[in-house]
This record gives structure tokens, C-alpha cells and sequence, in this order.
């Protein structure tokens, strides 16, 4: 049946066409669409009926593309009526694609954050991209109100959104709506007929998967990009953590840090547990000087003198004079990578949760979840390091079992032109 609609349809489209370039190419022909033009009917087939004015009006200006409209509509008549109905409805996935096709039609775009970006940004470029579609409409159609349609557009209660509401526009782009909708059923019959050239086996479907979306799953991750190598060092420092040659992190005792403090370190404390080790380095790089006598002068260190000792200070597990230093755990080390994207982001602060999870703090909006395209606009090695080298904490026994893997970067890891952290 469907088969037998649709050449009908073909077939009044041949007529139609077929017709009026027939009369188009009659020299003898009084009713041509110029010269002494009247509201006599220029043909008629079945119902369908064009006068003389209607083809002149619609066709002296774009005459191929609207004549072409023209016949479309005839053709696809009950689908456009459809599409109507479903726009009118509030149907999202008819309103989406309807909003997608005008957005593209007049800002070049159908992408959200692009439309954002000039509507917020560039406004200007906004209003002149309505006055030029404005345009384009009545080079289509001398009887539109330019005016009007400018005023409506930029009246839209949200912007790019909700074109259904303006009766001119689903006019003109209804069609396209109705034609998605009826290639989309066609299509549906034709990919389970065995017969059909668009037949999908399930062959078809196992190949493409392979090919296009195994392993591209969702993850959730906190990724840390630093502009360069500096300011990947500078937050390092700032967050006194090291890594060893494991890949193993660890908080190293911070000189910084002021009598009374939590974390201050006693470099009068020369027992095993103590900080014998710090003063030694202290002492090799001359800045023990810089302490006074009691050593607890500490703001008098510059950020310099910081930056030498951090540098100078060796991972050990194993020493004897002075407190051996220990891992952080997976979670310490979440918790870290999380201060260090504050130190970088100091206008949208984020926090573990109670659960685990990373989430903004306050009214910040944040969402550690990142899709394999999203992942593959940053970086595509970056995207390879999350899904082949670390591991994720949620399929992990014991996160602290490093024999299962390590759900967070062992280093700071350039990837393209920036540096990275990733847990």
C-alpha cells in the first residue's frame, strides 16, 4: 500500500512538472506567468489549481526552488497536515527538529552552545543573522512583512527555541518536518525487508557496533588541564605532593606552614618519627638561616626557596632519620587532584561528596561525566590514557590495590599542547 502511495504521489509530481514546463515552453501560448497577467487559472490537475498571479508572485523571483516547494507540498499534502498536528501537539522530537532546521537556516547553526555563544557574546551578529533571514523569506515571497517576522524572531521567549509558535515559520518549514517523518517510516519498512537495498542484518548491526561504538562508553572523571608545565609545577607546589617513580603520590611535609598550625613541621623534632631529613635539606640549600634561632620563622621563605626544596626533597619509605613518607590513598589522592583544580578554578570551587562522587560546591554547577566524544574534542590521546591505562575506582575490589590498577594519572601527562591530571 505504501509502495502504491508513493508512486502515485511521483506520479502527480511528473504531471505537475511535466505540465507546466510544457506551458512554460509554448510560444504561442497566451497564458505565460508575464505580460498582461490575470487571476485565470494557469492549470488545473484534479483539485490542484494554479492562477496566473499565484505562479508570477511565487516564481519571479526564485522561481526554481519555490516551484520545487510547490509541488512538494502537493505531493506530501497528508504528511505535512501530520506534521502540523504533531508541531502544534508540543511532539519534542518533531519541535527539536523543526528548531534545528530554522536555527540552521538562520544562524548557521543548530548547535546549542554555539547559538549561546552569539546570542550571549555577539548579539549583534545575532539580530543581523534575523534581518538577513528575514530577507531571504521575502525573496521567496514579496507579501511578507519583513518587519513582522524580524520582531518575532527576536520576541521568541527563548531564543532558538519554540519556532512552532510562529504560524509563518511552520509554514514555510513545516515540509521539511513532514518529509523527515514520512522517509523515516519508509525507512523503518525497508531496513526488515531482506529484499530491500536498505535492509540492516544483524550482521550489519554486531559490524557497526565494533566499528563505531564498542568501547565508547560514558566515564566519570576529573580532568585537570594545566596551560603549560609551569603552572602544572606551580600547583604541585602549592599543593605539596610528589610522585615517585611508581606512580604513587605522597604529601611531603610542608615548611610553609606556621607554628600551631595542623601540619606544621617541628624541625626541632630530630627523632626517627621526626624531621631530621627536612632539616638536612634545609640546611644543604642554606635556609635554615632564614628561620631564626628556633627554626620557626617560616613566612620568611620565598616562594623560590619553597620551589628548591620541593624539588630537592626524595621520595623515601625506608629512611631512618626522620618520618618515612606513605602513600596518599586513592581517596586522599581524589582529594588532592580536586584542590589542585581549585587552585586553578577559584570561581567554580568543587568538592567530594559524602559518596564519593565530585560535585560543585554551592550553586556550582559540575558533572564528572564525560562521553566518548567529549573526550575526543579534548584530546584523543587524553581520551586513550582514561580508557585503556587508568582504571575506573567503581569496578575496583580495593582502590588501594595497585595490582588492579590505578584509577588516577601517575604524573602530570601531556596530551596535545596542554598538561593533565586525571582521576
Amino acid at each position: 500500500m505504501n509502495q502504491i502511495k508513493t508512486f502515485r504521489k511521483l506520479a502527480i509530481f511528473v504531471l505537475i512538472l511535466a505540465g507546466l514546463l510544457t506551458l512554460a515552453a509554448c510560444d504561442t501560448s497566451e497564458k505565460i506567468p508575464y505580460g498582461s497577467i490575470t487571476d485565470d487559472n494557469y492549470m488545473t490537475l484534479g483539485d490542484v489549481t494554479v492562477t496566473e498571479k499565484e505562479l508570477y508572485n511565487q516564481l519571479r523571483l526564485q522561481g526554481a526552488s519555490v516551484l520545487a516547494t510547490m509541488v512538494d507540498e502537493e505531493i506530501f499534502a497528508d504528511e505535512l497536515a501530520a506534521a502540523v498536528l504533531l508541531l502544534a501537539s508540543g511532539d519534542v522530537d518533531a519541535n527539536e527538529y523543526l528548531d534545528e532546521t530554522i536555527n540552521t537556516a538562520v544562524h548557521g547553526t543548530a548547535v546549542e552552545e554555539q547559538l549561546d555563544e552569539i546570542f550571549t557574546d555577539y548579539n549583534d551578529r545575532w539580530s543581523r543573522n534575523i534581518q538577513q533571514f528575514a530577507d531571504s523569506l521575502y525573496l521567496l515571497d514579496n507579501t511578507i512583512d519583513r518587519l513582522a517576522v524580524i520582531a518575532s524572531l527576536e520576541g521568541m521567549a527563548t531564543p532558538g527555541k519554540g519556532y512552532s509558535a510562529l504560524p509563518l515559520l511552520v509554514e514555510r518549514y513545516g515540509l521539511r518536518v513532514a518529509q523527515r517523518n514520512f522517509a523515516e517510516t519508509e525507512l523503518a519498512v525497508e531496513v526488515t525487508d531482506e529484499e530491500d537495498a536498505s535492509y540492516i542484518s544483524e550482521a550489519n548491526v554486531v559490524t557497526y557496533y565494533k566499528a563505531n561504538k564498542e568501547g565508547q562508553y560514558d566515564v566519570d572523571a576529573l580532568v585537570v588541564r594545566f596551560i603549560n608545565l609551569n603552572e602544572a609545577n606551580a600547583a604541585l607546589y602549592l599543593a605539596s605532593i610528589k610522585a615517585d617513580s611508581k606512580g604513587l603520590w605522597y604529601k611531603i611535609p610542608d615548611i610553609r606552614i606556621l607554628s600551631g598550625e595542623e601540619g606544621y613541621v617541628d624541625l626541632n623534632d630530630l627523632t626517627p618519627s621526626g624531621y631530621g631529613h627536612v632539616k638536612t635539606i634545609l640546611s644543604d640549600l642554606g635556609l635554615l638561616g632564614k628561620l631564626g634561632v628556633d627554626y620557626e620563622d617560616r613566612d620568611q621563605l620565598s616562594i623560590a626557596d619553597y620551589e628548591n626544596y620541593y624539588k630537592k626533597y626524595v621520595i623515601s619509605t625506608s629512611r631512618d632519620n626522620g618520618l618515612r613518607d606513605e602513600a596518599l590513598t586513592s581517596a586522599q589522592v581524589k582529594q588532592e587532584f580536586v584542590n589542585i583544580y581549585n587552585i586553578l578554578n577559584p570561581a567554580s570551587q568543587i568538592e567530594v561528596a559524602v559518596d564519593g562522587s565530585i560535585v560543585g560546591v554551592g550553586l556550582v554547577e559540575y558533572s564528572t561525566t564525560l562521553t566518548y566524544e567529549d573526550l575526543t574534542d579534548i584530546n584523543t590521546s587524553l581520551r586513550s590514557h582514561i580508557y585503556t591505562t587508568l582504571t575506573a575506582e567503581a569496578t575496583m575490589t580495593d582502590p588501594d590495590d595497585v595490582t588492579e590498577g590505578k584509577s588516577y594519572s601517575s604524573r602530570v601527562q601531556t596530551f596535545g599542547t596542554s598538561r593533565y591530571l586525571v582521576y
